[in-house]
């Protein structure tokens, strides 16, 4: 007799074998409405086994036994605990303690009405012999557990559904063949596969909420490094400010010994400079690329202030119209001027133009050989080349590449011009 239970709960016991193991691999995972599940498990599985006992009562029980009463308690067992599978769900979702007592209610309703069958008459179910018998208020654990699934949907939807839309089709899908299964049984079409059915459920809305667990853990873990990406801007921004003041007040302090009323305009347009600067660092958007030659212009108008170098600028803007991380190419400029460019002068050429796939902005210096610069200075220049490297790949994925060439060294940055969103 034992083999013919496990034949005849071979699908349901299967099911719930593979939700066990499933609940087992992720014992330590925190996934969300899954703490009461085993008590799901155990619950299918004991209405599976009452199913069985009420089908082979008669080698269970010697033929004298009160067979009916038997087939009643085992019948009152089932119907109470179908309902309470889906309620266990609901008892973690639903966040409320008040609305916790109140989803309580149909369930407590549907046991009263199955514990007062046996003394109800014709009002519930009775058994003569074998042979079940369904009266009016007998429908109300179908009733319940519909109405238990719908709002389980509900419920689901509403604190998992901002997430992922498409997934809610599995609740749906739950929701469905639990309906459909319910009114077949109501009408003795497939009385065997309730339970099967439930499994399946079960396991299909562990599943749903795995994929939100897993959804979740990647949302985090992707805030968790944009948060990392935004902090190392700002460190690197902050580099960058007190590396470009420290340049420029040099180049006023030259000046104020050659001619003091220019040295006074190029303080106030570095006042001005500055200002648009400090936003620049200040803010985590790109910045359009004309904001940008506003600010190297600016500072190149302050080199051109020295009269010791003649330097002579040379621009081929072919493209103008796309953003740029904001101090991207005054720290590659700069480079330029202090490793191209001697005080007896030199050209600086930049140019802009389109690949199929990206901007191209390129910095050149004619590589007249400069005046040795101190290690402090090389140093600087270093960081802040690398910097700007750093921040063109994290803040849009481009890049910077140095070539040098036998008149000169060309500084090449590249942004792609289909990119994810910017930090």
């Amino acid at each position: 007799m034992f083999l013919e239970i496990i034949s005849e709960n071979f699908m349901t016991y299967s099911i719930l074998f593979i939700l066990s193991v499933l609940l087992a691999i992720n014992k330590k995972t925190q996934i969300p409405a899954a703490r009461l599940f085993p008590v799901g498990v155990a619950a299918i599985a004991l209405t599976s086994i009452s199913i069985s006992a009420s089908d082979h009562i008669d080698a269970i029980l010697p033929e004298s036994a009160p067979n009916p009463a038997v087939l009643t308690v085992l019948a009152i067992f089932r119907y109470i605990v179908r309902p309470c599978v889906i309620l266990l769900e609901l008892m973690i979702i639903v966040p409320d303690m008040k609305y916790k007592l109140i989803a309580c209610i149909p369930a407590v309703i549907n046991a009263v009405i199955y514990l007062a069958a046996p003394f109800a008459g014709d009002l519930v179910f009775r058994y003569e012999g074998s042979d079940f018998y369904r009266f009016r208020l007998g429908y109300t654990t179908y009733i319940v557990l519909m109405f238990y699934v719908v709002l389980l949907l509900f419920c689901s939807v509403r604190r998992f559904g901002r997430q992922s839309a498409s997934k809610n089709i599995i609740v749906v899908a739950i929701v469905i063949i639990s309906c459909i299964t319910a009114v077949l049984e109501l009408n003795n079409i497939t009385p065997s596969y309730v339970e099967p059915i439930t499994s399946l459920s079960m396991l299909a809305y562990y599943i749903y909420l795995s994929a939100i667990y897993q959804q979740e853990m990647r949302e985090s873990v992707a805030e968790h490094e944009l948060r990392i990406e935004r902090y190392t801007l700002k460190l690197l921004r902050a580099q960058i400010q007190p590396h470009f003041i420290y340049n420029t007040l040099g180049v006023i302090r030259s000046l104020i010994r050659q001619d003091q009323r220019v040295a006074v305009r190029c303080i106030d347009d570095f006042a001005d400079y500055l200002k648009g600067h400090i936003r620049a660092i200040q803010s985590n958007e790109s910045i359009p690329f004309e904001k940008e030659m506003e600010n190297v212009q600016a500072y190149l108008a302050l080199v051109q202030a020295d009269h010791y170098i003649d330097l002579n600028i040379v621009y081929d803007l072919r493209e103008r119209n796309f953003d740029i991380p904001a101090l991207t190419l005054e720290p590659i400029v700069e480079n330029a001027i202090k490793h191209g460019i001697s005080k007896n002068g030199g050209t600086i050429a930049i140019k802009t133009f389109s690949r199929v796939d990206s901007i191209v902005i390129t910095v050149e210096d004619s590589g007249t050989k400069p005046e040795k610069i101190t290690e402090r200075e090389e140093k600087r220049l270093g960081v802040g080349l690398e910097n700007t490297r750093r921040r063109l790949q994290i803040q849009c994925g481009g890049g910077l590449e140095l070539v040098k060439r036998s008149e000169g060294t060309v500084a090449e940055i590249v942004i792609p011009k289909k990119r994810g969103d910017e930090i």
